[in-house]
């Protein structure tokens, strides 16, 4: 062995083992359930996975900013892409920055007068007006004070389609 290192002849691959036969024996077969059910226990998951989701709902929506004019009014703005697709009797939830929502809840209102105008701000937004609630309570029962130019964030809910719509989107 000293005479084939010297001359290097020796191949340690050939007197080391990394496994020995048995391991190697087990690894070289797979179990023979696997071989069995693997096959309809992924087909059987995937199934699952699309009939759930054909009942669970995913919201397309549009976001921008709101901020309140008075008790009563409030301006969103939004940015001009899919803009077109934003239409009276759409539910709009909001989120105060000042009442992180998590903790005091979201405000729900509708479209009921749309008038999309250029923004002031932005030659890339829209605004328009919305109708408020007579009190800003949310849906944890919360009742927020009304402070002058409060700002946050607006969803407005384009649609509700089902998750698996939007997996047959995606794949067009």
């Amino acid at each position: 062995m000293e005479e084939n290192l010297r001359k290097g002849r020796y191949n340690s691959a050939d007197k080391i083992e990394l496994r020995s036969k048995e391991i190697q024996e087990i690894l070289s077969r797979p179990p023979k359930w696997l071989i069995r059910y693997g096959i309809g226990i992924i087909f059987v998951v995937i199934v699952v996975v699309f009939v759930g989701s054909y009942f669970i709902e995913y919201p397309d929506m549009i976001k921008g900013k709101v901020v309140l004019i008075s008790k009563q009014k409030a301006k969103i703005i939004v940015p001009i892409q899919n803009s077109g697709k934003i239409k009276n009797n759409q539910t709009i939830n909001i989120k105060f920055d000042n009442y992180p929502y998590m903790e005091y809840g979201i405000l729900k209102t509708q479209i009921s007068n749309l008038k999309l105008l250029p923004s002031k701000d932005s030659a890339e937004c829209y605004e328009f007006l919305i109708s408020l609630p007579d009190t800003l309570k949310t849906n944890y029962n919360t009742t927020l004070p009304y402070i002058s130019q409060m700002q946050g964030s607006a969803e407005i809910i384009i649609e509700n389609k089902r998750l698996l719509h939007k997996f047959i989107q995606i794949g067009r």
